[in-house]
Protein backbone atom coordinates (compact mmCIF):
# COMPACT_ATOMS: atom_id res chain seq x y z
CA UNK A 1 0.00 0.00 0.00
CA UNK A 2 1.02 3.58 -0.52
CA UNK A 3 1.87 5.37 2.38
CA UNK A 4 1.40 8.98 3.30
CA UNK A 5 4.72 10.72 4.35
CA UNK A 6 5.72 13.93 5.21
CA UNK A 7 9.02 12.97 6.22
CA UNK A 8 10.21 15.67 3.00
CA UNK A 9 8.27 18.43 4.59
CA UNK A 10 10.37 21.26 5.06
CA UNK A 11 8.32 21.71 8.66
CA UNK A 12 7.63 19.15 11.14
CA UNK A 13 4.49 17.65 11.62
CA UNK A 14 3.17 16.65 14.76
CA UNK A 15 3.26 12.42 15.02
CA UNK A 16 -0.47 12.76 15.84
CA UNK A 17 -1.64 14.49 12.76
CA UNK A 18 0.83 12.33 10.72
CA UNK A 19 -0.65 8.75 12.58
CA UNK A 20 -4.91 10.43 11.88
CA UNK A 21 -3.81 11.37 7.94
CA UNK A 22 -2.12 7.66 7.13
CA UNK A 23 -5.49 6.27 8.79
CA UNK A 24 -7.44 8.29 6.63
CA UNK A 25 -5.00 7.44 3.71
CA UNK A 26 -5.04 4.13 4.53
CA UNK A 27 -8.89 3.96 4.80
CA UNK A 28 -9.58 5.29 1.31
CA UNK A 29 -8.53 2.00 -0.23
CA UNK A 30 -11.04 0.28 2.51
CA UNK A 31 -14.25 -0.95 1.06
CA UNK A 32 -16.70 1.07 2.96
CA UNK A 33 -20.26 1.38 3.95
CA UNK A 34 -21.88 1.19 0.34
CA UNK A 35 -18.35 1.26 -1.88
CA UNK A 36 -15.93 -1.06 -2.75
CA UNK A 37 -12.07 0.06 -1.97
CA UNK A 38 -11.75 0.58 -5.58
CA UNK A 39 -14.80 2.70 -6.46
CA UNK A 40 -13.29 4.71 -3.25
CA UNK A 41 -10.51 5.47 -4.99
CA UNK A 42 -11.43 5.74 -8.43
CA UNK A 43 -13.55 8.59 -6.39
CA UNK A 44 -10.05 9.92 -4.97
CA UNK A 45 -8.01 9.72 -8.47
CA UNK A 46 -11.71 11.93 -9.86
CA UNK A 47 -11.63 14.33 -7.23
CA UNK A 48 -7.89 15.47 -7.82
CA UNK A 49 -9.25 15.04 -11.89
CA UNK A 50 -11.90 17.72 -10.61
CA UNK A 51 -9.68 20.44 -10.48
CA UNK A 52 -8.22 20.32 -14.29
CA UNK A 53 -12.10 19.77 -15.56
CA UNK A 54 -13.13 22.44 -18.57
CA UNK A 55 -16.65 22.14 -17.62
CA UNK A 56 -16.05 22.50 -13.56
CA UNK A 57 -13.67 25.57 -14.07
CA UNK A 58 -16.79 27.35 -16.68
CA UNK A 59 -19.21 26.44 -14.63
CA UNK A 60 -17.50 27.97 -11.61
CA UNK A 61 -16.78 31.36 -13.47
CA UNK A 62 -21.08 31.43 -14.33
CA UNK A 63 -23.18 33.13 -12.07
CA UNK A 64 -25.15 30.03 -12.23
CA UNK A 65 -23.58 26.17 -12.54
CA UNK A 66 -26.73 25.06 -14.19
CA UNK A 67 -26.31 27.26 -17.19
CA UNK A 68 -23.40 26.15 -18.45
CA UNK A 69 -24.20 22.52 -20.02
CA UNK A 70 -20.84 19.88 -21.27
CA UNK A 71 -19.58 16.68 -20.22
CA UNK A 72 -16.76 16.87 -17.49
CA UNK A 73 -13.22 15.64 -18.62
CA UNK A 74 -12.83 12.52 -16.36
CA UNK A 75 -10.70 9.31 -16.24
CA UNK A 76 -12.93 6.95 -14.73
CA UNK A 77 -15.97 4.59 -15.52
CA UNK A 78 -17.51 5.68 -12.43
CA UNK A 79 -21.08 6.42 -14.21
CA UNK A 80 -22.16 10.48 -14.93
CA UNK A 81 -24.18 11.19 -11.86
CA UNK A 82 -21.27 10.18 -9.47
CA UNK A 83 -18.68 12.05 -11.73
CA UNK A 84 -20.92 15.38 -11.44
CA UNK A 85 -21.27 14.77 -7.36
CA UNK A 86 -17.41 14.91 -7.23
CA UNK A 87 -16.61 17.05 -9.53
CA UNK A 88 -19.26 19.97 -8.24
CA UNK A 89 -18.21 18.85 -4.73
CA UNK A 90 -14.21 19.10 -5.40
CA UNK A 91 -14.78 22.50 -7.14
CA UNK A 92 -18.08 24.64 -6.51
CA UNK A 93 -19.26 23.47 -3.38
CA UNK A 94 -20.11 26.50 -2.28
CA UNK A 95 -23.11 26.38 -4.73
CA UNK A 96 -24.40 23.18 -4.39
CA UNK A 97 -28.42 23.27 -3.55
CA UNK A 98 -31.09 21.08 -2.28
CA UNK A 99 -32.82 20.76 -5.60
CA UNK A 100 -29.20 19.80 -6.83
CA UNK A 101 -29.44 17.26 -4.08
CA UNK A 102 -32.44 15.74 -4.81
CA UNK A 103 -31.61 15.43 -8.76
CA UNK A 104 -28.53 13.59 -7.72
CA UNK A 105 -30.76 11.22 -5.56
CA UNK A 106 -33.33 10.93 -8.27
CA UNK A 107 -30.13 9.69 -11.02
CA UNK A 108 -29.92 6.34 -8.88
CA UNK A 109 -27.37 7.45 -6.05
CA UNK A 110 -28.60 6.74 -2.80
CA UNK A 111 -28.48 8.89 -0.15
CA UNK A 112 -26.17 6.59 1.87
CA UNK A 113 -23.78 6.58 -1.60
CA UNK A 114 -23.87 9.88 -1.60
CA UNK A 115 -22.67 10.69 1.87
CA UNK A 116 -19.48 8.01 1.67
CA UNK A 117 -18.86 9.99 -1.99
CA UNK A 118 -18.55 13.19 0.24
CA UNK A 119 -16.89 11.50 2.87
CA UNK A 120 -14.33 10.30 0.17
CA UNK A 121 -13.48 14.02 -1.68
CA UNK A 122 -13.48 15.47 1.81
CA UNK A 123 -10.83 13.54 3.02
CA UNK A 124 -8.82 13.93 -0.65
CA UNK A 125 -9.68 17.54 -0.72
CA UNK A 126 -8.07 17.54 2.93
CA UNK A 127 -4.82 15.81 2.56
CA UNK A 128 -4.26 17.49 -0.50
CA UNK A 129 -4.22 20.79 0.99
CA UNK A 130 -1.98 20.02 3.97
CA UNK A 131 0.46 18.65 1.44
CA UNK A 132 0.29 21.64 -0.45
CA UNK A 133 0.22 23.78 2.53
CA UNK A 134 3.71 21.93 3.55
CA UNK A 135 5.17 22.34 -0.01
CA UNK A 136 5.34 18.67 -0.62
CA UNK A 137 3.78 16.41 -3.19
CA UNK A 138 0.00 14.86 -3.09
CA UNK A 139 0.31 11.51 -1.94
CA UNK A 140 0.21 8.85 -4.39
CA UNK A 141 -3.21 7.30 -4.36
CA UNK A 142 -3.46 3.79 -1.93
CA UNK A 143 -4.55 0.69 -3.99
CA UNK A 144 -7.46 -0.52 -3.96
CA UNK A 145 -8.41 -3.11 -0.73
CA UNK A 146 -10.45 -6.05 -2.28
CA UNK A 147 -14.23 -7.16 -0.41
CA UNK A 148 -17.40 -5.96 0.01
CA UNK A 149 -19.33 -2.81 1.14
CA UNK A 150 -20.54 -3.39 4.82
CA UNK A 151 -24.22 -2.18 3.95
CA UNK A 152 -25.19 -1.07 7.30
CA UNK A 153 -27.31 2.06 7.84
CA UNK A 154 -27.46 2.90 11.33
CA UNK A 155 -30.95 2.41 12.90
CA UNK A 156 -30.68 5.97 13.92
CA UNK A 157 -30.51 8.03 10.82
CA UNK A 158 -32.69 10.55 9.70
CA UNK A 159 -32.91 13.06 7.46
CA UNK A 160 -31.60 16.97 8.69
CA UNK A 161 -30.38 19.96 7.35
CA UNK A 162 -27.47 19.00 5.71
CA UNK A 163 -30.26 17.01 3.42
CA UNK A 164 -28.98 13.58 4.02
CA UNK A 165 -29.54 10.96 6.79
CA UNK A 166 -27.79 12.25 10.28
CA UNK A 167 -26.99 9.99 13.05
CA UNK A 168 -28.16 11.92 16.02
CA UNK A 169 -25.09 12.73 18.42
CA UNK A 170 -26.28 13.26 22.22
CA UNK A 171 -24.39 16.22 23.61
CA UNK A 172 -23.54 16.98 27.07
CA UNK A 173 -26.68 17.09 29.63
Amino acid sequence: MTELRYESAPFAVRGDLTAAHRRAWRRLACPGTWLTGEQRVAIAAETRKAKSCSLCRRRKAAVSPLAIKGEHDTLSALSKPVVDVIHRIATDPGRLTQSWYHQIIASGISDSAYVEIVSVVATVVLLDTFARGLGIPAPALPHPIDGEPSLERPASAKLDVAWVPMIGVEGPE
